[in-house]
């Protein structure tokens, strides 16, 4: 899949003194996922990098994500990473069940470039097997800020009036 890029809208339609940018780009072994935060940054929560492993519940604290499938599937698969650097990729049966860790995987590349006026995530992973990659075509980038007064922003390819929810796959894009 050629990379692509999109600007994330805010979930509740709020106010916002900060743009967010995401783009991705599949390959036949690698997932490449960019996010950049642009503007007044110094609103959100941005934790310091820690040892890179795995960890859960990232969502509670600033998190980037990526949830892809094939459309005619009731699996998909997330992936979470965190300004510390930790992260994870889910693999679920169907609309959040049957949740277990992905292990064939390569533990991915992270990079933070900060700025004044920004902040940018840039994640690579590999995969062992082609043929999950090979088969994506929906999917959704998604972003988590938390505040400093521990307030979640939410921002997404594509929003529906309600509830935030990443999973469900209303909100997500089909590549043409």
């Amino acid at each position: 899949m050629k990379k692509r890029s999109y600007i994330l809208q805010n979930h509740k339609k709020e106010e916002s003194n900060i743009r967010v940018e995401a783009s991705l780009e599949i390959e036949e072994w690698e997932i490449k996922i960019n996010f950049k935060i642009l503007g007044n940054i110094k609103t959100y929560q941005f934790p310091k990098k820690e040892q890179q492993q795995r960890a859960n519940e990232l969502w509670k604290e600033t998190c980037f994500e990526l949830f892809f499938t094939r459309k005619d599937s009731d699996k998909y698969y997330e992936i979470n990473i965190s300004p510390t650097t930790k992260w994870n990729l889910y693999h679920f049966d169907s609309y959040r069940e049957g949740i277990r860790e992905v292990t064939n995987i390569l533990p991915p590349s992270i990079k933070i470039i900060k700025e004044r006026d920004s902040i940018e995530f840039s994640v690579k992973i590999q995969f062992l097997n082609k043929e999950v990659l090979n088969q994506i075509d929906t999917f959704n980038l998604a972003t988590i800020l938390l505040d400093h007064y521990e307030i979640r922003h939410f921002y997404t390819i594509q929003r529906r009036e309600g509830s935030v929810d990443f999973h469900d796959r209303e909100n997500w894009k089909t590549k043409n």
